[in-house]
């Protein structure tokens, strides 16, 4: 997917993610969906955001001001002050780029249609140069608790399945899946981000309580070019060993025009593993039953 930059005509755009899940069973297994921001407020349906406010509050164009490059990190709110209190002009997706003036610490000034408006610095970052451009949004699986309450299964679907499993427990080691997927993501996010790659991590602790459609939104919101889920299967037959990796099939009702890039990207994950570390190659499983695959 293509990262987009910020246009004058506020056009709301919507971004997908490539999905896939890599399994090992009883060793690691991968899988293909941010934080809420408490600033943004409702927005009045059928209503552009820019035209629910006066904008007459807004301060002419300054043109001495010290510039920086700069993206935003989730959806965050421009206004016509700086402050929390004042009008919003729009609101902006995560990662759009920014030309920010000033060296106030706490808003930056930014120009649309030749007025001076403002962006919290919370939800800026640094445009940095690097061999990587993209942005993969890690997801362990599961967490302390799981929740049995029922989510659909997609976008509009009226079939349902429980919001995040418990998961399963290595039988030599006693880990917990969700403790195996954290430690694993935590490696991965740290080797992805040497090479230059962004990582929005969906946990990084396990006291939470997300569902799968909420991970996937999480990937949604950040713009993620990639988004990988990480888990471990167990099974009853000992024997059982390998890797695998999960994506949807091309005919998923939700999001099958991702799937040529969700299997290429599966296989060269699972390709690439296998070859490393001599695990059983057990193949890529092309479902529609993975709720977190689904609302990507």
């Amino acid at each position: 997917m293509r990262r987009r930059k910020a246009i004058v005509n506020w056009t709301k755009y919507m971004v997908k993610c490539s999905i896939i899940t890599l399994i090992i069973t009883t060793v690691v297994f991968l899988s293909a969906c941010g934080q809420k921001n408490d600033d943004i407020p409702e927005i009045i349906p059928g209503i552009p955001a820019e035209e629910q406010i006066p904008l007459e509050t807004s301060k002419p164009v300054e043109s001495d001001l010290v510039t920086r490059l700069m993206y935003t990190t989730s959806k965050v709110n421009v206004r016509s002050a700086p402050s929390i209190d004042s009008d919003i002009f729009c609101v902006l997706d995560a990662r759009t780029d920014l030309e920010i003036f000033g060296d106030d610490e706490q808003w930056g000034k930014v120009v649309f249609d030749e007025t001076v408006y403002y962006v919290s610095r919370q939800y800026l970052s640094e445009k940095k140069e690097n061999k990587n451009s993209y942005l993969v949004v890690i997801d362990a699986g599961h967490q302390l608790k799981g929740n049995s309450e029922k989510e659909p299964i997609g976008p509009g679907s009226t079939k349902t399945k429980a919001k995040v499993s418990s998961g399963t427990r290595g039988r030599t080691t006693g880990l917990y899946e969700y403790e195996l997927t954290l430690e694993l993501s935590l490696k991965l996010q740290d080797e992805l981000e040497k090479r230059g790659y962004e990582v929005v991590m969906v946990r990084t602790t396990h006291n939470v309580n997300i569902s799968n459609s909420e991970r996937a939104a999480i990937a949604n919101e950040a713009n993620a070019d990639v988004f990988i889920r990480i888990h471990a299967n167990g099974s009853e037959d000992s024997t059982v060993n390998g890797a695998l990796t999960l994506c949807q099939t091309k005919n998923n009702p939700f999001n099958g025009e991702l799937y040529d890039e969700s299997k290429a990207l599966s296989s060269y994950v699972l390709d690439e593993m296998v070859e490393l570390t001599g695990a059983k190659k057990r193949n890529i499983w092309e479902t529609d039953t993975m709720s977190g695959i689904n609302w990507c």
